[in-house]
């Protein structure tokens, strides 16, 4: 198999390119992010409490989007609102 055709799957399909490379042997792995977690992670990627986390999503500091029942809390929206805090002095 060529390298370029090795590129198209593991573009279309990541379950059969994980696959792939079992077959071959080792190659580099491929790292999933989340693109979104729950109140509690998101209150340990910011280092703060679950209630802080509310306080902030009560006071529309944080967006929160809702998935049958879950609070979820996008990574980017986390990103944001840490790139806007105040730099320490």
């Amino acid at each position: 198999m060529r390298e370029d055709d090795h590129e198209k799957i593991v573009s279309a399909d990541v379950k059969s390119a994980a696959a792939l490379s079992l077959a071959r042997g080792p190659s580099p792995a491929v790292v999933l992010c989340p693109i979104a977690v729950s109140v509690e992670g998101g209150a340990e990627l910011l280092g703060v409490g679950r209630s802080t986390v509310y306080d902030l999503i009560r006071k529309g500091e944080i967006k929160a989007r809702k998935l049958r029942g879950r609070t979820l809390l996008l990574i980017d929206d986390l990103a944001a609102f840490a790139r806007a805090l105040p730099v320490a002095r």
